[in-house]
């Protein structure tokens, strides 16, 4: 599959695509303007929202690069998963 970070999925998609992804996931547009360009965090809920919305092309693990691996698991064992860094102390 061909993933795509959030920015890149919306900037692909053209004029729209960031307000048509906000109501398909039921957030409010000034949240995704803001996911998308790096101002806050993409929510767990959302992220998982996202990845659905996108049919898997924005995966959870570009949405949540910190802590996909603690959140869902079971995405480590997913092929294309990237490898887990672990935390500098």
């Amino acid at each position: 599959m061909n993933y795509k970070s959030l920015p890149q999925f919306v900037a692909d998609g053209g004029v729209g695509t960031s307000g048509r992804l906000a109501v398909a996931i039921g957030a409010a547009k000034s949240d995704m303007s803001d996911w998308v360009n790096g101002h806050r965090a993409v929510p767990m809920l959302r992220a998982l929202a996202i990845d659905d919305a996108s049919l898997g092309i924005i995966p959870r693990w570009l949405t949540r690069p910190d802590d996909w691996h603690v959140l869902w698991p079971e995405l480590v064992k997913h092929k294309d998963a990237p490898a887990i860094v672990p935390a500098v102390a």
